[in-house]
């Protein structure tokens, strides 16, 4: 169980686990709301929290009370007078509040206090003390009449030495004062010194609104205390805070609050010490990673240490130290990277000094600006200011090359807060500040936007929205302010490029999201920008001046859009679209080749051209056009293996970056669908096996340098779709038991990606784009338990995936107000409808069949109907036909002779059109459809249909056949009368 303060006056919240079972009002031992136990204690409950409040007025939270100090100190007041007076004392000093009774308990324990020092400490206090507000530990130090809690804690400040010793003593102090200077910078960072997200009003740094502490290796550099095995631990001359060498007191071994660090000996004992005496009045936080951070989690204990006469001075003197600690750190990375920018070893993130920027940054401002009152202090932070923001931006692109998505985040969070001052030191808004420094409001457009990509790699589609939209508002607020004071001519391109690209990658989230008007417009709005950039360059400078990085965004812009009318099922658009953006980036190609460029960013635009005919390829998949499809894959698989062998051979095994070999692995997948679409099963599973080693290989590698939050979920779902893609090979083939295991695997993967989004951010954190892809593997392995015969098996794997696609209609409608799914959702539900009807019909279940059959034949014919009327007859693409062509056939078996010619004949119809355009392929397939039906139905139905369809064939076998039957007729006659007459004669 866990406790929260705060929630209003006279309540008090308790936060349990909903699948633990503790007896009512009485918490666990493991509950204790202050630190209880340090790094070495990874106990927690892991079940669904549930949240309950209790009047602190009620006997309810007296008999909780009383619960947690009898488990905590075995008392039985019932039967042990001493016990209860000792229970009463306890809650009485400290006025009935959870946090204290916490602390005088922990002391008690240690045998620091007894019943008759409580009275004592009882009577010091006043006798109306002020009720809780729920505000934060940092306290008011101004403050005169003390309260309960700051009398407890002043009484047990001012005996310190003497319990302690004068050594412990001072170390305890200096935890102390370091944690409240930090604090009271974070309360600065959320309060006046707030910077607000310009889209969703949030606070726009790394760290989280509730405080979470200091690290134990942060705190360990700051005290001056060397880790053990390093460096002899020998006090330092020159500090402010303490830094005695440690006594060879340890903990002692099977104490319940003994401290366990990790790694193992990398903490100095003396600090840890110092932790384990002061852990009644510190809460410990442990993130992810298992790093233990540390605060103060009494909330008077901030004003007493403001008047403690020993504690004043280093409460005065910690927000500079604090301060020049993090400024020593910005030097020795800028030093140390600045001797060898070429070194990977000496990116920043692994410098020594990292781990105590990365705690303090976020917090220089309030320090410097507000706390420290330190005029050296500030004019060191304005020297170092750039340089701190250069080292970020090194950082950051280190990460963007390992491809740490995860690790981006607060990088690039507190680079947005740095670009522009905080409104307490300005006094302005947002938007006077960017206007007034117009530079600056484009880096942190530029910053906002990079950030939300980094979310956008972690799945959070709302906030990478929420960040790009903020870009746009920043970007167009410079435009504006441009406008006004001196023309469209005074909007520099840098601006109107950082605009474009907050447009292009909202839509890039948008069209994840499923909202494809949204996209279509961002990309559309992106495109402009882009053409009249090129233009007027042009204009200005001939064809040289619109340079390459121009080009290439352009070419990237109009991919994304092809990606959204293949979303849509525009597929001639798509092809016209990345023909354009092809055309463009093979000009690029040219012109390096020209210069004789071999540079790492050239690499990279060949690349981009790779992944351009790759989607090309797609399109034309899509389109029903294989063979071009599979010029385009095999010439973006050319590009993409020179450059591996080029960059291996070069640098190694490691210069081919991890996202060269997403793309690689993504256009070898491609490939492999379309060999498997063109029945050349085992080119296609040679390309499925790339795909899934080359992926494989960038899980394994990412979670062996960061742990599992490292795979990103667009990397989750590459492999995924890798799998899928070698399970339908497999299908197409015959071997129902590889592709069922494929298709295992990845709906294993994507459920959980839905799992860790649900978790996350709710339900709308899982994306359409992930539901759908759930809901097709569904499909997929259903349609292996359905080839098996397993159909009790399959139709449940139907239902699913059914369900799944409603809700993506249901959240498409939320999202964009659009009732119609796009095309390609609407025909893989369609497919899924028809699939799960000929499972119900297999079944015996001819209702059911039929049901599922109408539903996908109007959507299909609603695809039809939609691409006819936007583009005319050449739109609809010879894949959605054939598919409606097999759900016209899949019914039509079902129905029957009487009933099913209608049907027939539309599938008859779909193959003519297709035999007509020189589909031979899929003619054959719809073909072979129509005649499965004619001998299901018999000799009989196959005559009346030939006659309706084909009366010409009809009636020239008609003439061949007669005469045939003329002469046999008499002849069967005459063999039937003489085998009646031996009969009767026999």
């Amino acid at each position: 169980m866990r406790i929260s303060f705060g929630i209003g006056e006279g309540l008090f919240a308790v936060m349990s686990s909903t699948n633990a079972s503790p007896q009512a009002g009485t918490p666990e031992d493991a509950a204790t709301p202050t630190a209880g136990t340090l790094a070495g204690d990874t106990a927690r409950s892991t079940g669904a929290l549930a949240l309950r409040r209790v009047r602190l007025s009620g006997r309810p939270y007296r008999a909780m009370l009383e619960g947690y100090v009898c488990r905590r100190l075995a008392l039985s007041p019932r039967h042990k007078p001493a016990d209860a007076q000792l229970l009463d004392a306890i809650i009485a000093t400290a006025d009935h509040r959870f946090a204290y009774v916490a602390f005088l308990t922990e002391r008690c324990q240690r045998g620091r206090e007894d019943a008759d020092s409580l009275r004592r400490a009882a009577a010091e206090a006043p006798a109306d003390p002020p009720a809780n507000d729920g505000t934060d530990a940092s306290g008011d130090a101004a403050a005169t009449a003390p309260t309960a809690g700051e009398a407890l804690y002043r009484r047990w400040l001012a005996g310190l030495h003497l319990e302690y010793g004068h050594k412990l003593a001072e170390r305890m102090r200096a935890v102390l004062a370091l944690l409240h200077a930090a604090e009271q910078a974070h309360a600065w960072v959320f309060g006046a010194g707030r910077i607000e997200h310009p889209v969703t009003g949030a606070a726009l740094t790394p760290l989280p609104e509730q405080f979470q502490g200091l690290p134990l290796a942060v705190l360990q550099t700051l005290l001056l205390l060397e880790p053990p095995r390093q460096a002899a631990l020998v006090p330092v001359a020159g500090s402010d805070i303490g830094t005695d060498s440690p006594e060879p007191t340890t903990p002692a071994a099977g104490d319940p609050n003994e401290i366990s660090p990790r790694p193992a000996d990398a903490y100095n004992p003396a600090l840890l010490l110092t932790l384990q005496q002061l852990q009644g009045v510190l809460a410990v936080h442990r993130g992810g990673s298992g790093t233990s951070r540390f605060r103060i989690g009494l909330k008077d204990l901030g004003p007493a240490l403001a008047q403690d006469e020993q504690l004043a001075p280093l409460v005065r003197r910690a927000p500079a130290l604090l301060a020049g600690a993090a400024l020593d750190a910005v030097e020795a990375i800028a030093a140390g990277s600045e001797a060898a920018p070429d070194a990977p070893g000496l990116q920043p993130s692994r410098q020594p000094d990292w781990p105590l920027f990365e705690a303090l940054a976020p917090l220089l401002d309030a320090l410097v600006t507000t706390l420290s009152d330190s005029e050296p202090v500030a004019a060191r932070w304005a020297a170092l200011r750039e340089t701190a923001m250069r080292r970020l931006s090194a950082e950051d692109e280190a990460l963007e090359q390992a491809a740490r998505a995860d690790l981006r985040l607060p990088v690039l969070s507190l680079l947005a807060t740095w670009y522009l001052p905080s409104a307490q030191v300005t006094g302005d808004s947002i938007s006077s500040r960017i206007t007034a420094d117009p530079v600056a409001g484009n880096k942190l457009a530029g910053c906002l936007s990079t950030r939300g990509y980094a979310y956008q790699l972690q799945g959070g589609l709302h906030t990478a929205i929420a960040d790009y939209s903020a870009a746009v508002v920043l970007a167009e607020a410079i435009r504006d302010a441009f406008n006004i004071g001196g023309g469209e001519s005074a909007w520099a391109t840098i601006y109107r490029v950082e605009l474009a690209r907050a447009l292009q990658n909202r839509g890039a989230a948008h069209a994840s999201n499923g909202d494809s008007a949204a996209a279509m417009a961002d990309y559309v709005g992106a495109i402009e920008l882009l053409e009249d950039i090129r233009y007027e360059l042009i204009a200005t400078g001939g064809e040289g001046a619109w340079e390459i990085p121009y080009r290439n965004f352009l070419a990237g812009t109009l991919c994304n859009r092809g990606c959204t009318h293949i979303e849509n099922g525009n597929f001639i658009l798509a092809i016209a679209d990345l023909g354009e953006a092809i055309t463009l980036r093979e000009g690029v190609r040219d012109t390096l080749i020209a210069s004789d460029c071999c540079a790492v960013g050239s690499i990279s635009y060949l690349n981009d051209l790779a992944v351009a005919r790759s989607i090309r390829g797609s399109a034309h998949q899509s389109n029903g056009d294989l063979p071009s499809a599979i010029i385009d894959y095999d010439a973006a698989v050319q590009i993409e293996e020179d450059i591996r062998n080029v960059l291996v051979k070069y640098g190694g095994e490691s210069a081919w970056t991890i996202n060269y070999r997403r793309d690689y692995a993504a256009t070898r997948s491609n490939r492999g669908l379309a060999h498997a679409r063109n029945r050349e099963i085992a080119r296609a599973i040679s390309d499925h096996d790339t795909a899934i080693r080359i992926t494989e290989g960038i899980r394994d590698t990412l979670i062996e340098g960061g742990g599992d939050a490292a795979w990103s979920i667009p990397q989750q779902d590459d492999l995924a779709l890798a799998y899928q893609n070698r399970a339908f090979g497999h299908e197409l083939n015959g071997n129902f038991a590889c592709a069922g295991a494929d298709y295992s695997v990845a709906i294993s993967i994507h459920e959980g990606i839905r799992d860790f989004l649900i978790a996350a951010g709710g339900e709308d954190a899982w994306s359409i784009q992930y539901r759908r892809n759930l809901a097709v593997l569904r499909c997929g392995l259903a349609n292996v338990h359905r080839a098996n015969g397993e159909l009790t098996l399959a139709i449940p794997y139907y239902d699913e995936a059914i369900r799944l696609f409603e809700g993506i209609r249901a959240a498409q409608v939320a999202t964009s107000g659009e009732a119609a799914l796009s095309i390609p959702y609407s025909n893989e539900f369609a497919t899924v409808r028809r699939n799960r009807g000929v499972a119900h019909w297999n079944n015996g279940d001819l209702a059911a069949a039929i049901a599922d059959f109408d539903a996908a034949i109007q959507l299909g014919q609603d695809i039809r109907d939609a691409l006819l009327a936007a583009s005319g007859e050449a739109a609809w693409p010879a894949p959605l036909r054939v598919d409606l062509a097999g759900t016209h056939s899949a019914r039509a078996h079902a129905l029957g002779a009487a009933r099913g010619r209608a049907d027939f004949a539309a599938a008859a119809e779909i193959a003519a059109w297709l035999r007509a355009e020189g589909h031979a392929q899929d003619a054959a397939q719809v073909q072979e459809w129509c005649t499965s039906v004619l001998l299901h139905w018999g000799s009989g139905a196959v005559l009346s249909t030939l006659r309706e369809q084909n009366p010409r064939v009809f009636w020239l076998l008609h003439v061949v056949v007669a005469p045939i039957w003329l002469i046999l007729l008499p002849i069967a006659l005459l063999v039937r009368a003489v085998r009646w007459l031996r009969r009767r004669s026999g």
